[in-house]
Protein backbone atom coordinates (compact mmCIF):
# COMPACT_ATOMS: atom_id res chain seq x y z
CA UNK A 1 0.00 0.00 0.00
CA UNK A 2 1.83 3.17 -0.95
CA UNK A 3 0.74 6.59 1.08
CA UNK A 4 1.73 10.28 0.75
CA UNK A 5 1.96 10.60 4.25
CA UNK A 6 5.33 8.46 4.81
CA UNK A 7 8.12 10.36 5.71
CA UNK A 8 11.65 9.42 3.63
CA UNK A 9 14.37 8.48 6.23
CA UNK A 10 17.12 11.12 6.05
CA UNK A 11 20.80 10.10 7.38
CA UNK A 12 22.81 11.64 9.45
CA UNK A 13 25.67 13.36 8.21
CA UNK A 14 29.09 13.92 9.83
CA UNK A 15 30.05 17.58 9.84
CA UNK A 16 34.07 16.92 9.53
CA UNK A 17 33.80 13.91 6.93
CA UNK A 18 30.81 14.72 5.42
CA UNK A 19 29.47 10.83 5.31
CA UNK A 20 26.93 9.25 6.54
CA UNK A 21 26.71 8.52 10.36
CA UNK A 22 26.05 4.61 10.49
CA UNK A 23 24.11 2.89 13.47
CA UNK A 24 26.74 1.20 16.24
CA UNK A 25 29.26 4.11 15.15
CA UNK A 26 30.49 5.69 18.37
CA UNK A 27 29.21 9.88 17.39
CA UNK A 28 30.29 13.12 19.15
CA UNK A 29 27.03 15.82 19.63
CA UNK A 30 27.74 19.60 19.34
CA UNK A 31 26.92 21.15 22.97
CA UNK A 32 26.02 23.67 21.11
CA UNK A 33 24.09 23.82 17.68
CA UNK A 34 23.34 19.40 18.24
CA UNK A 35 25.51 18.88 15.09
CA UNK A 36 27.10 15.27 14.84
CA UNK A 37 30.67 14.15 14.14
CA UNK A 38 32.20 10.77 13.77
CA UNK A 39 34.04 10.18 17.08
CA UNK A 40 37.49 9.51 15.33
CA UNK A 41 36.59 12.50 12.64
CA UNK A 42 36.23 14.80 16.01
CA UNK A 43 39.82 12.99 17.88
CA UNK A 44 41.14 14.17 14.09
CA UNK A 45 39.61 17.66 13.90
CA UNK A 46 42.27 19.35 16.38
CA UNK A 47 39.65 20.99 18.11
CA UNK A 48 40.66 20.98 21.40
CA UNK A 49 37.81 21.79 24.17
CA UNK A 50 38.66 23.77 27.56
CA UNK A 51 35.87 22.30 29.64
CA UNK A 52 34.30 18.72 29.75
CA UNK A 53 31.63 19.46 26.64
CA UNK A 54 31.94 18.97 23.06
CA UNK A 55 32.29 21.67 20.40
CA UNK A 56 32.38 21.30 16.36
CA UNK A 57 34.33 23.60 14.83
CA UNK A 58 31.96 25.81 14.33
CA UNK A 59 31.24 26.31 17.58
CA UNK A 60 34.97 26.23 19.53
CA UNK A 61 34.84 29.86 20.35
CA UNK A 62 32.38 29.38 22.39
CA UNK A 63 33.90 26.72 24.67
CA UNK A 64 34.45 28.56 27.85
CA UNK A 65 35.93 26.59 31.41
CA UNK A 66 33.99 26.52 33.90
CA UNK A 67 34.49 26.23 37.83
CA UNK A 68 31.40 23.58 38.52
CA UNK A 69 32.52 20.83 40.93
CA UNK A 70 28.73 19.90 41.01
CA UNK A 71 28.50 18.95 37.50
CA UNK A 72 29.19 15.44 36.62
CA UNK A 73 26.50 15.19 39.88
CA UNK A 74 23.92 17.30 37.98
CA UNK A 75 24.44 15.45 35.13
CA UNK A 76 23.99 12.53 36.07
CA UNK A 77 20.88 12.65 38.31
CA UNK A 78 18.10 10.78 37.96
CA UNK A 79 14.66 9.90 39.28
CA UNK A 80 15.99 7.41 41.36
CA UNK A 81 18.64 10.03 43.06
CA UNK A 82 17.78 13.21 43.05
CA UNK A 83 20.35 15.90 44.28
CA UNK A 84 18.90 18.84 46.79
CA UNK A 85 17.50 21.75 45.51
CA UNK A 86 21.06 23.57 47.62
CA UNK A 87 23.50 21.84 45.33
CA UNK A 88 21.44 21.53 41.96
CA UNK A 89 20.62 25.45 42.53
CA UNK A 90 24.67 26.09 42.80
CA UNK A 91 25.20 23.78 40.00
CA UNK A 92 22.97 26.00 37.56
CA UNK A 93 24.43 29.00 39.24
CA UNK A 94 28.03 27.70 37.72
CA UNK A 95 27.17 26.43 34.81
CA UNK A 96 25.12 28.97 33.11
CA UNK A 97 27.40 32.15 34.74
CA UNK A 98 28.56 33.92 31.51
CA UNK A 99 30.14 37.39 30.39
CA UNK A 100 27.81 40.03 29.09
CA UNK A 101 27.99 43.04 27.30
CA UNK A 102 26.85 46.52 28.78
CA UNK A 103 23.31 46.09 26.84
CA UNK A 104 23.18 42.51 28.09
CA UNK A 105 23.37 43.71 31.13
CA UNK A 106 21.43 46.70 31.02
CA UNK A 107 18.60 43.95 30.08
CA UNK A 108 19.30 42.00 32.67
CA UNK A 109 19.22 44.94 35.49
CA UNK A 110 16.12 46.39 33.61
CA UNK A 111 13.98 43.24 33.29
CA UNK A 112 15.20 39.93 35.03
CA UNK A 113 16.59 41.76 38.37
CA UNK A 114 14.76 45.25 38.15
CA UNK A 115 13.08 45.01 41.96
CA UNK A 116 16.17 43.15 43.38
CA UNK A 117 19.65 43.96 44.37
CA UNK A 118 22.66 43.63 42.08
CA UNK A 119 26.56 43.53 42.31
CA UNK A 120 29.25 44.68 40.30
CA UNK A 121 32.80 43.82 41.51
CA UNK A 122 35.99 45.54 40.09
CA UNK A 123 39.30 45.37 40.63
CA UNK A 124 40.19 48.52 39.58
CA UNK A 125 43.43 48.88 39.88
CA UNK A 126 44.41 52.40 41.34
CA UNK A 127 41.60 55.06 41.49
CA UNK A 128 43.74 57.99 40.56
CA UNK A 129 44.67 55.72 37.22
CA UNK A 130 40.93 54.40 36.07
CA UNK A 131 38.23 55.82 38.53
CA UNK A 132 36.90 58.21 35.69
CA UNK A 133 37.05 55.04 33.65
CA UNK A 134 33.96 53.23 36.07
CA UNK A 135 32.15 56.88 36.20
CA UNK A 136 31.95 56.76 32.55
CA UNK A 137 31.20 52.75 32.11
CA UNK A 138 28.41 52.75 34.79
CA UNK A 139 26.78 55.45 33.38
CA UNK A 140 26.37 53.25 30.25
CA UNK A 141 23.72 51.49 32.43
CA UNK A 142 20.14 52.52 31.80
CA UNK A 143 19.66 51.49 35.57
CA UNK A 144 21.79 51.13 38.74
CA UNK A 145 23.49 48.58 40.95
CA UNK A 146 22.38 48.26 44.07
CA UNK A 147 25.89 48.05 44.79
CA UNK A 148 29.76 48.75 43.27
CA UNK A 149 32.70 46.49 44.84
CA UNK A 150 36.65 47.91 44.17
CA UNK A 151 39.73 46.50 45.08
CA UNK A 152 43.21 47.68 44.38
CA UNK A 153 41.73 51.37 44.90
CA UNK A 154 44.99 52.46 46.70
CA UNK A 155 42.57 55.04 47.98
CA UNK A 156 41.97 55.17 52.16
CA UNK A 157 38.97 56.98 53.92
CA UNK A 158 40.90 60.15 53.95
CA UNK A 159 41.02 60.87 50.17
CA UNK A 160 37.69 58.57 49.69
CA UNK A 161 35.87 62.11 48.90
CA UNK A 162 37.85 62.92 45.69
CA UNK A 163 36.73 59.97 44.53
CA UNK A 164 32.67 59.84 44.16
CA UNK A 165 30.04 58.10 42.08
CA UNK A 166 26.70 60.15 41.23
CA UNK A 167 23.74 58.53 43.11
CA UNK A 168 25.79 56.09 45.38
CA UNK A 169 27.39 56.99 49.03
CA UNK A 170 30.73 55.34 49.11
CA UNK A 171 32.29 53.14 51.57
CA UNK A 172 36.39 53.11 52.28
CA UNK A 173 38.35 50.63 54.20
CA UNK A 174 41.85 51.90 55.62
CA UNK A 175 44.47 51.02 53.13
CA UNK A 176 47.12 48.99 54.08
CA UNK A 177 49.97 50.53 56.49
CA UNK A 178 53.39 51.63 54.42
CA UNK A 179 51.81 50.60 51.34
CA UNK A 180 50.87 53.02 48.47
CA UNK A 181 49.88 50.11 45.99
CA UNK A 182 48.01 47.12 45.61
CA UNK A 183 46.17 47.77 48.81
CA UNK A 184 42.22 49.54 49.70
CA UNK A 185 38.34 48.04 48.75
CA UNK A 186 35.25 50.04 49.20
CA UNK A 187 31.82 50.05 48.50
CA UNK A 188 29.91 52.34 46.87
CA UNK A 189 25.96 51.65 47.36
CA UNK A 190 23.00 53.55 46.25
CA UNK A 191 21.85 55.95 47.53
CA UNK A 192 18.53 55.12 48.18
CA UNK A 193 19.77 52.05 50.56
CA UNK A 194 20.71 53.08 53.90
CA UNK A 195 24.21 51.00 55.01
CA UNK A 196 26.15 50.73 58.16
CA UNK A 197 30.07 49.12 58.59
CA UNK A 198 29.80 46.37 60.11
CA UNK A 199 32.98 47.17 62.31
CA UNK A 200 33.48 43.70 64.04
CA UNK A 201 34.15 41.57 60.51
CA UNK A 202 35.78 44.47 58.61
CA UNK A 203 39.55 44.20 58.98
CA UNK A 204 42.85 44.99 57.42
CA UNK A 205 46.08 42.77 57.88
CA UNK A 206 48.65 42.28 55.30
CA UNK A 207 47.10 39.21 54.18
CA UNK A 208 43.47 40.07 53.74
CA UNK A 209 41.43 43.05 53.14
CA UNK A 210 38.04 43.25 54.12
CA UNK A 211 34.79 45.86 54.51
CA UNK A 212 31.45 44.36 54.70
CA UNK A 213 28.50 46.45 55.15
CA UNK A 214 24.61 46.02 56.56
CA UNK A 215 21.94 47.35 53.71
CA UNK A 216 18.48 47.76 56.16
CA UNK A 217 16.84 48.90 53.11
CA UNK A 218 14.95 45.82 52.05
CA UNK A 219 12.39 43.36 52.66
CA UNK A 220 15.50 41.23 54.34
CA UNK A 221 18.40 42.94 55.43
CA UNK A 222 21.44 42.02 53.29
CA UNK A 223 25.14 42.38 54.11
CA UNK A 224 27.37 42.90 51.38
CA UNK A 225 31.27 42.82 51.51
CA UNK A 226 34.37 43.33 49.33
CA UNK A 227 37.52 41.82 50.07
CA UNK A 228 41.12 41.51 48.61
CA UNK A 229 43.86 39.05 49.28
CA UNK A 230 47.55 41.03 48.42
CA UNK A 231 49.73 38.19 46.34
CA UNK A 232 52.22 39.54 48.65
CA UNK A 233 50.81 38.25 51.78
CA UNK A 234 50.90 34.51 52.84
CA UNK A 235 47.99 32.41 51.55
CA UNK A 236 47.59 29.57 54.33
CA UNK A 237 47.12 33.18 57.22
CA UNK A 238 45.08 34.29 54.49
CA UNK A 239 42.52 31.17 54.48
CA UNK A 240 42.22 31.13 58.25
CA UNK A 241 41.10 34.49 58.66
CA UNK A 242 38.46 33.59 55.51
CA UNK A 243 37.79 30.58 57.78
CA UNK A 244 37.45 32.79 60.60
CA UNK A 245 35.34 36.07 58.73
CA UNK A 246 32.90 33.52 57.21
CA UNK A 247 32.10 31.99 60.98
CA UNK A 248 31.16 35.30 61.55
CA UNK A 249 29.02 36.36 58.67
CA UNK A 250 25.54 36.50 58.96
CA UNK A 251 22.54 34.88 56.86
CA UNK A 252 21.74 36.60 53.84
CA UNK A 253 25.40 37.58 52.79
CA UNK A 254 27.56 38.45 50.00
CA UNK A 255 31.24 39.16 49.39
CA UNK A 256 33.02 40.57 46.19
CA UNK A 257 35.99 40.19 46.14
CA UNK A 258 39.61 39.63 44.58
CA UNK A 259 40.90 36.12 46.04
CA UNK A 260 44.14 35.57 43.70
CA UNK A 261 42.94 31.84 44.22
CA UNK A 262 42.51 30.46 40.58
CA UNK A 263 39.35 28.39 40.80
CA UNK A 264 40.37 26.49 37.50
CA UNK A 265 43.69 25.23 38.89
CA UNK A 266 41.57 22.46 40.66
CA UNK A 267 44.58 20.33 41.46
CA UNK A 268 46.27 23.04 43.57
CA UNK A 269 46.40 22.62 47.15
CA UNK A 270 45.51 26.00 47.90
CA UNK A 271 42.72 25.88 46.10
CA UNK A 272 41.40 22.85 47.65
CA UNK A 273 41.54 24.36 50.74
CA UNK A 274 39.89 27.74 50.18
CA UNK A 275 36.99 25.32 48.34
CA UNK A 276 36.46 23.07 51.54
CA UNK A 277 36.36 26.52 53.64
CA UNK A 278 33.62 27.82 51.78
CA UNK A 279 31.64 25.34 51.85
CA UNK A 280 32.13 24.11 55.06
CA UNK A 281 30.95 27.40 56.04
CA UNK A 282 27.68 27.47 53.83
CA UNK A 283 28.85 29.68 51.28
CA UNK A 284 29.49 28.85 47.77
CA UNK A 285 31.36 31.38 44.57
CA UNK A 286 28.87 32.49 42.41
CA UNK A 287 31.57 32.97 39.47
CA UNK A 288 32.99 30.09 37.35
CA UNK A 289 34.59 31.86 34.12
CA UNK A 290 37.53 33.53 34.01
CA UNK A 291 37.83 36.78 35.64
CA UNK A 292 41.48 37.86 34.38
CA UNK A 293 42.60 37.18 31.20
CA UNK A 294 46.07 39.07 29.96
CA UNK A 295 48.10 38.05 26.02
CA UNK A 296 50.14 36.34 26.95
CA UNK A 297 48.69 34.91 30.00
CA UNK A 298 46.80 31.71 31.16
CA UNK A 299 42.84 33.15 31.66
CA UNK A 300 42.18 32.20 35.65
CA UNK A 301 38.69 32.74 37.88
CA UNK A 302 40.97 34.94 40.91
CA UNK A 303 37.96 37.30 41.44
CA UNK A 304 34.35 36.04 42.92
CA UNK A 305 31.14 36.85 44.35
CA UNK A 306 30.54 34.24 47.64
CA UNK A 307 26.84 33.81 48.97
CA UNK A 308 25.91 31.65 51.82
CA UNK A 309 22.23 32.99 50.05
CA UNK A 310 22.56 30.93 47.19
CA UNK A 311 18.64 30.39 47.33
CA UNK A 312 18.13 33.84 46.01
CA UNK A 313 20.51 34.20 43.34
CA UNK A 314 19.40 35.25 40.17
CA UNK A 315 21.08 34.97 37.66
CA UNK A 316 25.64 35.68 37.83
Amino acid sequence: MATNHMTPLIKEVCLVCSKNIVIGQTIVECFHCDCIMHHKCYRKSNTNSQSNEFYCTRCIHLDKVKYNPFKLLTDNDDDDNNLDEYTTKISNTLNNCNSYTASDLTNILCNQVKKQSSILFQNIDGNKSNFDNLAIETCRYKTKFSVIALAETNTGKELSNLFQLDGYNSYYQDTAPNKQKGTGVALYVDDRLNATVIENISQVTEHLEILVLSLSNEDQPVNVGVLYRPPSGCISQALVELSNLLDHMPKFSYLAGDFNIDLHDKDNKNVQKYEEILFSKGFCPLISIATHEKPGCKASCIDNIITNDIENVITS
